[in-house]
């Protein structure tokens, strides 16, 4: 393995280096760069350690029958591999034992122990990732006369087990790193009995565990999964694994490889059904054999993502009558696949950076959950004040597992967000605008992102580097697809930035005016070759261009004035304010962090941002899904009613004409009446020669393709020359109005048709828009 030295580094490299050293006062970076066998600390300063290694050393002179129980997922399969193939290792075959996920529910039970003890009458029992709680079932397994050593790395609960317990966790003991997971708990006995050549044997295996359970990757853990990675990358990993790889399609392995296309495989059998297909598969050697069961694996894989499939589409529908306000905790509750209830929790708490516990019923009348946490909230430490209300609950601070009756869901959910909102402040499920470092075009390239693999492995405690990259305009182009969801944005020196699902952002994203964009770097590889390109992962408006407004502007007006004449009233909720108490206001009707949004259709007052970021408003061209409180700058002028769910106060701020009425009226409970008329230089001619000449161009080109109207209009104005883009949507909107055209905007796509009056002759002034703006027009000074 190559040693690297910092001073050798890229010197933004460096900085991030120095930077992680400044934040951590225990931070190595010669260890960190260099990780060694030799970081593994020494086993014995874990409490347990030594009266384990005697037991077990005992049971292999005295040829005594060893069951290892270990949980269904990666962590505690992977950990129930090492141990079976180090104790084989040393003349020993135990039996494993994998509990079933539904039929046995999670750790010791009394179901799973007269199963054991009937099948294989052991005289130990060693337990790797679970058993820390398990203080009753280890009684009746002594009672039974089978001795118990239990090695977990979950959180104690009121106390320990009265056996041989060996975790981490457990505080008060000398050992100087907390943060292992199963595998890793598992590694430390091998070490303790074999020392660190037997380790050696299993880090592939143990490397895989540790990026995969969500352990900090720092410490002991780096060396571990940096040390296996390396193990898989150079051909030295066993069979299976290497058989698990060439069938994925994997040639270099990264930590985003071991998290996203292998350990959700590992997963998927314990998911869905017998995790034991999963120990099988890992400890065979016969091609033939790895076949049968890698092709069992495989479906339940293809299961696992049609069930996520469906739980993603429920949590859709859950979500949209979601009541966010005063919300510390997402408890939902649905129609859910038991083996996937990790996986959507987690990502609903990605997505709303609220520690979210997913619940769907069981065949018993209960509830059964699990949970996923931010930084900053120890969920397991939530969960177990309450611990008098469920029927079980384990875990950590960042996963947690529960089961409780569903008549006591609403007491559970009173109190666990009373609690909650009492221990953490608001602000902490804040999105933060987070960056390693500020890079510039220049560093999109690839010698700088090989140079980031150094870094490697990535995940929790040591995420991938994002970087701040300031823009000005950028070059829009759409991706190949139908859905026209994702983009490609050029800079200025022709770098690119990939965003996906990103319709939303093309109009700000291309307009004048400095941003802010977070981006992560990475080689996509293409025929062969590899090519540098970032990522887009968020983006903030800092400054703009209005004159580059002008247009996007007038047409965001005729939009909204458009949606105005055809609506048959206004809505009877809107309270009006005026320019001059608006920002006060919005003020004294903000009352929290969260749940509030004020719209704006342009820039063109920037004074009210201003004021409106000091009272700590993000301002932003998509709605995020924390409902924290924005300034929402949507150009178009029209969005989906869906991006405003979920928020208590909605104001809309500004149109261009006086008593225009907003096309997103009906959504909003504050709009601006302005006490003036808007001076504006947009060209605009309501004429009929003028409407022509729109219409031939409209006529001619109805096969544009767009994702809005913005861009349908600059599409069309540029090929037409004559016409500006905002007398092509007023020609547009009128002709909609008479019968002649329609539009639709449908999953980022724009389109225009004709209706079935295509061919009919119409007057104008039958347009109640077309007479409102040409009076209006006339009076703009």
């Amino acid at each position: 393995m190559a040693h690297f030295d910092i001073n050798s580094l890229n010197p933004k490299i460096q900085l991030f280096l120095k930077n992680k050293s400044l934040n951590n006062s225990f931070f190595d970076v010669d260890k960190y760069l260099n990780p060694s066998i030799d970081d593994l600390s020494d086993p014995f300063l874990l409490d347990g350690m030594s009266e384990a290694k005697q037991r077990i050393e005992k049971a292999f002179d005295n040829n005594d029958t060893i069951v290892i129980y270990g949980d269904y997922d990666c962590d505690g399969i992977v950990a129930s591999t090492i141990l079976y193939l180090y104790f084989k290792s040393r003349g020993v075959t135990p039996y494993v034992y994998i509990p079933n996920r539904f039929d046995d529910g999670y750790g010791l039970t009394p179901g799973t122990i007269s199963e054991i003890k009937e099948k294989y009458n052991p005289n130990l029992i060693v337990t790797v990732d679970l058993g820390i709680t398990a203080i009753k079932e280890t009684e009746e397994l002594k009672a039974l006369g089978i001795d118990v050593i239990i090695t977990d790395h979950h959180e104690m609960g009121e106390g320990l087990p009265d056996t041989i317990v060996i975790d981490p966790k457990v505080p008060n003991q000398k050992y100087p790193f907390s943060g292992l997971c199963g595998a890793g708990v598992a590694l430390k006995l091998v070490q303790a009995l074999g020392g660190l050549s037997a380790v050696q044997n299993y880090l592939d295996l143990a490397s895989i565990a540790t990026i995969g359970d969500i352990v900090p990757l720092v410490g002991e853990n780096r060396a571990i999964s940096k040390l296996g990675l390396d193990m898989i990358n150079s051909g030295r990993a066993r069979k299976s694994i290497q058989y698990l790889l060439s069938a994925i399609g994997l040639k270099k392995v990264t930590s985003t490889d071991v998290a996203f296309k292998i350990v959700p495989r590992i997963n998927a059998s314990g998911r869905m059904a017998e995790g034991k297909i999963v120990f099988e598969f890992l400890v065979e050697e016969d091609e033939a054999k790895l076949f049968e069961l890698y092709s069992k694996i495989e479906a339940d894989n293809a299961e696992r993502l049609l069930e996520i499939q469906k739980g993603n589409a429920e949590i859709e529908k859950v979500m949209k009558s979601y009541e966010f306000k005063s919300t510390p905790i997402l408890l939902v509750v649905g129609d859910f696949h038991q083996g996937v209830l990790g996986i959507l929790a987690s990502r609903i708490c990605h997505d709303y950076n609220r520690p979210t516990i997913c619940f769907t019923k069981t065949e018993y009348g209960t509830l059964k959950g699990s949970g996923r946490s931010i930084d900053g909230v120890d969920l397991h430490e939530l969960v177990l004040e309450l611990g008098g209300l469920c029927v079980r609950c384990g875990g950590h601070k960042m996963a947690i597992g529960l089961e409780l009756e569903e008549a006591k869901f609403e007491e559970f959910k009173e109190k666990i967000i009373k609690l909650a909102s009492k221990k953490y402040s608001e602000d902490i499920y804040k999105q933060e605008f987070k960056y390693s470092l500020e890079i510039s075009e220049k560093d999109i390239n690839k010698k700088f992102i090989d140079e980031l693999s150094i870094l490697e492995p990535f995940g929790c405690e040591n995420e991938k580097p994002v970087f701040m990259l300031k823009a000005n305009a950028l070059e829009a182009q759409q991706m190949p697809g139908k859905s026209f969801k994702h983009y490609r944005f050029l800079t200025e020196s022709g770098k690119q930035i990939v965003a996906f699902n990103s319709a939303k952002h093309v109009s700000t994203l291309s307009q004048s005016g400095e941003k802010q964009l977070i981006v992560e770097l990475e080689l996509n590889e293409y025929k062969g070759k590899f090519y540098p390109q970032a990522i887009l992962k968020s983006s903030k408006l800092i400054a703009f261009d209005f004159d580059e407004t002008r247009q996007e502007n007038m047409i965001s007006s005729l939009m909204n004035m458009y949606a105005s004449t055809t609506e048959t009233r206004r809505p009877d909720n809107i309270m009006e304010f005026n320019k001059r108490s608006a920002i006060e206001f919005i003020k004294q009707n903000t009352t929290s962090s969260f749940t509030h949004v004020v719209v704006v259709d342009n820039l063109f007052d920037y004074s009210y941002v201003q004021d409106l970021q000091k009272l700590g408003y993000l301002i932003t061209n998509t709605a995020p899904l924390t409902k924290e409180n924005i300034v929402l700058v949507r150009p178009e002028g029209l969005f989906d009613e869906s991006e405003v769910s979920g928020y208590e106060k909605v104001f809309y701020l500004r149109r261009c004409f006086k008593h225009e009425h907003s096309a997103m009226a009906k959504h909003m409970k504050y709009v601006y009446e302005p006490e003036y008329i808007t001076k504006l230089s947009a060209k605009l001619t309501p004429s009929r020669d003028v409407m022509g000449l729109c219409f031939v161009a409209i006529k001619n080109n109805l096969d544009l393709l767009s994702s809005s109207v913005y861009e349908w209009a600059s599409k069309l104005s540029q090929k037409v020359k004559n016409l500006s883009p905002s007398e092509l949507v007023f020609a547009l909107l009128t002709f909609s109005e008479l019968g002649i055209y329609s539009f639709s905007v449908e999953a980022g796509e724009f389109k225009v048709q004709k209706s079935i009056n295509f061919e009919s002759k119409q007057e104008l002034n039958n347009s109640k828009l077309y007479r409102e703006v040409e009076r209006l027009t006339s009076k703009i000074v």
